[in-house]
């Protein structure tokens, strides 16, 4: 049962590694503030997939009379639909995707959409902006926004 799980996976790796266009590398930096690395796989010219490790520093713990500013990561997946204009040069995005908090002592599950846009300044370097839509799952009352810029590096087959 082992190796048919394992070859189904193996397989679906390969199959979708063939089809994939691109992959890539983006760092962003956010307005919490926080900054993210990212590794971004274009399966198709029209969707990316997106795997994220993020650190955001806006909480704080009050001690005696200081506060000491405190950190929360984050590990997230999302799938962005890339919406083709006519220019190649402005590449402009929608996506979905879920993370996982990790800070204060507690781990969360958070649901994301975002919009974006990228400009292509090189044939392998672009510049891009988003706004995401945060939205904890277990509460859905406390969701919150972010706006994001960075700079990523793709990398053609």
């Amino acid at each position: 049962m082992k190796a048919k799980i394992v070859l189904a996976v193996v397989s679906l790796v390969w199959v979708t590694a063939v089809m994939g266009q691109a992959l890539g590398v983006e760092i962003g930096v956010g307005t919490e503030p926080s900054v993210s690395l990212a590794a971004t796989w274009e399966i198709s010219p029209g969707l990316t997939l997106v795997t994220s490790l993020g650190a955001t520093f806006g909480g704080g713990v009050q001690t005696g009379s200081a506060t000491v500013q405190t950190a929360s990561y984050t590990i997230g997946v999302e799938l962005r639909y890339n919406i083709r204009l006519a220019t190649p040069i402005v590449r402009p995005y929608l996506g979905l995707g879920v993370l996982l908090r990790i800070g204060d002592g507690q781990l969360s599950g958070v649901a994301s959409s975002l919009v974006g846009v990228r400009v292509r300044l090189l044939p392998s370097v672009y510049v891009f902006s988003e706004a995401t839509a945060l939205v904890p799952i277990l509460d859905p009352a406390a969701w919150s926004w972010r706006l994001k810029l960075g700079v990523g590096f793709q990398f053609r087959f």
